[in-house]
């Protein structure tokens, strides 16, 4: 296996980990939404890390998902299908929510929003990298 295909292997591994993680607290009705929204960020940067990676794109380090999908978006036009507003609202669960008074409980369909959007950048990715 090339260093691409290892590195590309190693993003989508840590991102299904984040990916398990939303499936098991979203079957739980006690789950706090911010833990499956912070999930959800940390899934879909580590799913545009693989593309970024698997295509040679450099890139420093981030947790803000705008930035990682507007390089994306230099590479490949497909990323336009995904909802840059949701996108920028995910973003917001990387940091702030995990420090006391930054605390933010996302509704329901925000969390529906997010693990679409999940769902979403894997399937692109997973499919621009075959």
């Amino acid at each position: 296996m090339n260093y691409k295909a290892v590195l590309l292997k190693q993003w989508l591994d840590k991102a299904e980990i984040d990916l398990k993680v939303i499936n098991i607290l979203g079957r739980n009705k006690s789950a706090p939404a911010s833990a499956i929204a912070f999930h959800c960020q940390q899934a879909i940067e580590k799913y545009l890390k693989a593309f970024l990676g698997f295509n040679e794109v450099a890139f420093t380090k981030t947790h803000d998902l705008s930035i990682l999908l507007a390089l994306c978006l230099q590479k490949e036009r497909a990323f336009k299908i995904l909802d840059r507003n949701i996108i920028a609202d995910i973003k917001l669960y990387a940091v702030n929510p995990r420090y006391p008074g930054e605390e933010y409980e996302p509704s329901k369909k925000e969390i529906n929003d997010y693990v679409k959007a999940v769902k979403q950048v894997k399937l692109l990715v997973v499919k621009l990298t075959k």
